[in-house]
């Protein structure tokens, strides 16, 4: 008689990749606690991966609208229809109650998966009306939303207008890159080496914009400079998976085999299961 622990077990049941006995929980479960949502959300899931999905859309779709209310359902039922290929349901299922910035950064995130743009320029534009609060959070993905509409400009402004926290390092990353679409490359260059040279910035943040400078480089269809920036970032931060890995690349696009091969088997050496290595190697 206890829900929670017919739900665990479902779940269970999936994860151990059992169909049917998955099945046969949920179908007792739905008989035990019919009216009960996150039954049917157990259901649904199922469903999805037994590969009947217009029987799992079928029961997202019965969800009394009240229960989209409750955040701790609105969350799980959004990701199982963005898991059923329906992102832009995914989006307008978060949009009904209240709204923070995870749930309009995931709307954003959903929005652009399904390419629609109508829908991220009205979101964008709601989002806009309250931006006079400098929230970095929000003016981060402000700029983000302005980026992938093509207004790279209003994005560049609203990502200057980040004040500060970790969301001020990501702004500063965004900035170099916004520059260099504007055309403005000799100035993203000199955004991402000061950011490489900022004593304050934490190591993450110093190790992304030499992996990011690398990036503009090879944009830039500069193989030396490319080469140039990983072999400083590596200088920086030695053995940096992240910069060997990036560097690996580089030789491999070169046919430089030998040397893409030492850096992959470097990286292996301090993580052997390294999947991004193993499958380049």
């Amino acid at each position: 008689g206890t829900l929670q622990a017919w739900l665990a077990f479902g779940g269970l049941a999936q994860s151990l990749d059992e169909p049917a006995l998955a099945e046969r929980i949920a179908g007792e479960a739905v008989r035990r606690f019919p009216d009960e949502p996150r039954v049917a959300l157990l259901r649904a899931s199922q469903l999805r991966k037994a590969g009947n999905k217009e029987e799992a859309r079928k029961v997202l779709g019965g969800l009394a609208d009240s229960t989209l209310l409750i955040p701790a359902l609105r969350l799980p039922v959004a990701a199982e229809y963005d898991a059923l290929g329906d992102p832009a349901m995914a989006a307008a299922t978060l949009a009904d109650g209240p709204q923070d910035n995870q749930t309009y950064g995931l709307r954003a995130s959903l929005l652009a998966k399904a390419e629609d743009h109508g829908s991220l320029d009205l979101l964008y534009g709601e989002l806009r009306e309250d931006a006079s609060n400098p929230d970095p959070e929000r003016r981060l993905l402000l700029g983000q939303i302005a980026q992938f509409l093509k207004r790279p400009q209003e994005a560049l402004e609203w990502y200057r207008g980040v004040p500060g926290g970790e969301q001020r390092t990501e702004a500063r990353l965004r900035i170099a890159n916004v520059l260099f679409e504007l055309g403005k490359k000799d100035e993203a260059f000199a955004r991402v080496r000061e950011l490489q040279g900022d004593a304050s910035a934490d190591d993450d943040a110093r190790r992304a914009a030499y992996l990011l400078e690398a990036e503009l480089e090879q944009k830039n269809e500069d193989d030396a400079g490319e080469l140039d920036v990983l072999a400083r970032g590596l200088a920086a931060y030695p053995d940096d998976n992240a910069l060997l890995y990036a560097r690996g690349l580089a030789w491999e696009r070169r046919d430089r085999i030998d040397r893409a091969e030492a850096d992959l088997r470097k990286i292996l050496v301090t993580d052997p299961e390294n999947v991004a290595a193993l499958n380049a190697l």
